[in-house]
């Protein structure tokens, strides 16, 4: 971070959503798992996934996470299943936001649903998703139309999902019949893999091409149905990780799986692109699972030795604690160094990344377009 003034801001520059580094709660964190999260500065936490799809859990399970939630000074996002019915999903809403007066913002509907259909044909998809979600969004709106419902939380951005629901015969971007959207947000999942050079010639870039297609896609939906302001549509990423596909030294942090230093990177780059194409959250999967254990399914961000922080844990951590205000695009003359940065009023703020795997760098940074003549520039 750089404290100096902001006077000499240029051109409106991508606003920085306060709910930006998000996580996903799982299978009953201890206490412990919450104390060392509250840490990472995480402003949005979702309760979701395939499971609880199929079960959500129960009232008393929602209340405690939330509370615990807005203890961390978090937004929680909760998912309802798609397979409540259109009163069992007004009824979750009216015990959470009017009879508790929990007011919880941030919503999802159903989990990965070409996943559950058993991958059919992609472009079956959306007709699929606008049935549950015109038969359940309406009936939770009209208990409360302040929420914001995000969905499909499929597993992948896939063009032609995410096309049919903005426009043609399954269109949710439009108004229910009581005058209110449907729906407020896309929303999208996306693990990658490879050996650690792949990760960091391959994975950022992986995520920039489904973050540009996304946006490009909402201002499109914006565009057709006039939605302004508090009505635009927005986008936001429901899970993402690296993947522990048993690729050499993944045991150690020098790897390229979940608790890899690389990973760490990775994390950080994604929400240097989220920044730049505008979303409302990235929720990493997720905060504590299967014991820490560094392979299979364990997509924590806490190692099970002592519930250590790992890397990806303290890029979380670096962003939500200093990066406020507006986006700013970086440029490096070497492509593995990274820069992206943010400006507020009372400063600036700068992240670079070597992605080398050995020694040390000296590097000269500016916070303009102006020309440098240095082994390493970077300008912000």
């Amino acid at each position: 971070c750089f404290g100096q003034s902001a006077a000499t801001a240029q051109a409106t520059r991508p606003a920085i959503s306060p709910y930006l580094v998000g996580a996903n709660v799982w299978h009953h964190p201890s206490d412990e798992v919450w104390r060392v999260t509250s840490k990472a500065g995480i402003q949005i936490v979702r309760i979701g996934g395939g499971a609880y799809d199929r079960s959500m859990p129960s009232h008393d399970q929602l209340m405690q996470w939330c509370r615990q939630i807005r203890s961390m000074n978090a937004e929680p996002m909760i998912q309802l299943s798609r397979y409540l019915s259109a009163e069992q999903a007004a009824g979750v809403v009216r015990r959470l936001n009017i009879d508790e007066e929990m007011n919880v913002k941030f919503w999802n509907i159903g989990n990965e649903p070409w996943l559950r259909e058993g991958r059919p044909d992609v472009k079956t998809v959306p007709a699929i998703v606008a049935e549950y979600v015109k038969r359940l969004a309406p009936a939770m709106k009209k208990v409360d139309p302040s929420i914001k419902i995000f969905v499909c939380d499929e597993c992948d951005y896939f063009d032609a999902l995410y096309e049919g629901m903005i426009s043609g015969p399954h269109d949710l971007c439009g108004k229910d019949e009581n005058g209110r959207y449907y729906i407020d947000g896309l929303s999208w999942h996306r693990y990658v893999s490879g050996d650690r050079d792949w990760v960091a010639d391959n994975a950022a870039e992986d995520f920039r091409k489904r973050a540009a297609k996304c946006r490009e896609l909402v201002d499109r939906a914006n565009q057709s149905h006039n939605r302004v302001g508090e009505d635009a549509l927005q986008w936001g990423i429901g899970e993402f990780n690296l993947e522990n596909k048993g690729y050499q030294g993944l045991s150690s942090i020098e790897g390229s799986g979940v608790h890899s230093f690389v990973n760490g990177q990775f994390f950080a780059e994604v929400y240097g692109i989220c920044m730049k194409y505008s979303a409302a959250y990235a929720c990493p999967w997720s905060m504590f699972e299967h014991g820490g254990r560094r392979s299979g399914t364990d997509f924590s961000f806490l190692d099970g030795q002592g519930l250590t922080p790992r890397p990806s844990f303290r890029h979380m951590q670096l962003i939500a604690q200093n990066f406020r205000g507006e986006y700013a695009d970086g440029s490096t003359n070497l492509s593995d160094v990274r820069a992206f940065g943010s400006k507020c009023e009372d400063q600036f703020c700068a992240m670079i990344l070597n992605m080398e795997t050995s020694g040390e760098r000296a590097y000269t940074l500016r916070l303009d377009d102006g020309a440098i003549e240095a082994d390493c520039a970077i300008n912000i």
